[in-house]
C-alpha cells in the first residue's frame, strides 16, 4: 500500500518512507518503483491502479510504503 501521507495507527509494521521515481503503465494497472533509501538497484516496487495514479502517486512523489512482511519477494 502507498500512502501521500504519513500513516495513522496500523497493523502493518513495515512503514518505509520513499520516493516515486518511476510509473510504468502494464496491463490496466500501473508498477511504481520506490526509493526507499536501500541500493539504487534495490527499489520496493508497488502494484497500482491508474485511478491511484490520477489521484496524485507520479514520479517524484513522497510516499510511505505499507507493507506486511508475508508481501515481500525477492526479485
Amino acid at each position: 500500500i502507498l500512502a501521500m501521507n504519513p500513516p495513522g495507527p496500523t497493523s502493518a509494521r513495515n512503514v518505509l518512507k520513499g520516493t516515486i521515481t518511476r510509473i510504468t503503465p502494464v496491463a490496466g494497472r500501473a508498477i511504481a518503483l520506490v526509493d526507499v533509501g536501500w541500493a539504487a538497484s534495490c527499489p520496493l516496487m508497488a502494484e497500482v491502479t491508474y485511478s491511484a495514479v490520477d489521484e496524485g502517486l507520479n514520479v517524484g512523489v513522497e510516499v510511505w510504503c505499507l507493507v506486511k512482511a508475508t508481501a515481500f519477494e525477492w526479485v
